[in-house]
């Protein structure tokens, strides 16, 4: 039975499978999979090449063929990837990116204090009760301070959607048709409520904002914290070994396609091939594991340019939970299901005591 049958056996995706390193280790951090029909690459060397490489191109995010092959209407679907620089090369990506880092710029400072804010009220309520108390650290803690964080980040503070962290669904390839018209209706849903004096153009641009940093922001923070506390287990929160820098991301595999025959650390990529990226196979070995949380962010001209504000919301977080004298019992976590793009913690039951 070969590596890549087996996590297919798991019925786990390979990004989730607690046995990926193994699986990679077994094949070098470098292979062919027949099953998927794509490279499968965790050598962090190997990854920042392919991100840097112009060889290799982003995804498009077209479904236009696949809406006419079916006979329905996305509209949305097919306006939204002008918005997002993942799915642009060239010029039209670097004049994108540029208008994202300018509004990150513009709202940092009034997003971080925000989510610092929610979080404090957060830790009262919760981390700091009398008596101890079992909670979901990702839907009491985490999500709401996150949300309004990135609420105020895009430009909205203020506004109130619903169901927001459906939203990013919308980059999975594989979900069924009847889940793409839903998402459909719940861009339309985002476009009819943002404000009347917002056009088109401004109202895509702060759908893709929202949609690039909702699932991404909360499912790396719940990931990162959840992998602090079970590495610190009976010991108390402000004595716990917390990372400078997110030591886990929910988004661990990015994906790439090759636009000519490229010879890479030992391999032959043919023109067409795709490439799946994993960049968190060695989550929990923190020797090895500096070599990837810079590749959380991607690399090259996709660096995600909302780096530098991710970084400054874990430091809030990791500052004020090294304030909390109590010590957590994790009872219960679970992921979102049917999602083979995020990493992303549903739930994640915590009880505190002394």
């Amino acid at each position: 039975m070969t590596a890549a049958d087996r996590g297919h056996e798991n019925k786990c995706p390979l990004q989730r499978d607690l046995d990926r390193n193994t699986i990679f280790l077994e094949r070098d951090g470098f292979w062919w999979s027949a099953e998927l029909n794509c490279w499968m690459i965790s050598a962090p060397d190997a990854i920042a090449a392919v991100l840097r490489d112009h060889a290799f191109s982003v995804h498009s995010y077209n479904f236009s063929e696949v809406a006419g092959r079916l006979g329905i209407s996305l509209p949305r679907h097919q306006a939204l990837p002008a918005y997002l620089p993942l799915a642009l090369e060239g010029e039209k990506h670097t004049a994108l990116r540029r208008r994202f880092s300018e509004q990150i710029s513009a709202t940092t400072a009034r997003a971080l204090e925000i989510f610092e804010h929610t979080l404090v009220a957060g830790i009262g309520q919760h981390f700091n009760a009398t008596p101890p108390t079992r909670f979901c650290a990702v839907k009491e803690i985490i999500q709401p301070s996150s949300r309004l964080a990135n609420l105020a980040i895009a430009g909205l503070e203020g506004f109130s959607f619903d169901d927001l962290e459906s939203v990013p669904i919308f980059f999975d390839k594989g979900i069924s048709l009847r889940k793409r018209q839903q998402i459909e209706q719940l861009i339309e849903q985002l476009h009819v409520s943002l404000p009347e004096g917002f056009g088109d153009d401004e109202k895509y641009f702060k759908i893709a904002f929202l949609m690039l940093s909702m699932d991404t922001l909360v499912g790396s923070i719940s990931k990162s914290f959840l992998t602090v506390v079970r590495r610190n287990p009976g010991v108390a929160m402000s004595a716990m070994d917390w990372d400078r820098d997110l030591p886990a991301t929910a988004l661990p595999m990015i994906e790439r396609k090759a636009l000519a025959d490229t010879p890479l650390f030992g391999h032959e990529i043919k023109r067409g091939d795709r490439v799946r990226l994993f960049v968190d196979v060695n989550e929990f070995n923190r020797d090895r594991g500096s070599k990837y949380n810079e590749l959380y962010f991607a690399a090259g001209a996709h660096r995600c340019p909302g780096m530098n504000y991710s970084r400054k919301i874990w430091t809030i977080f990791v500052r004020h939970m090294r304030q909390i004298e109590r010590k957590l019992h994790i009872r219960d976590f679970s992921y979102r299901s049917n999602d083979s793009i995020f990493t992303l913690l549903d739930t994640l039951e915590v009880e505190t005591y002394v």
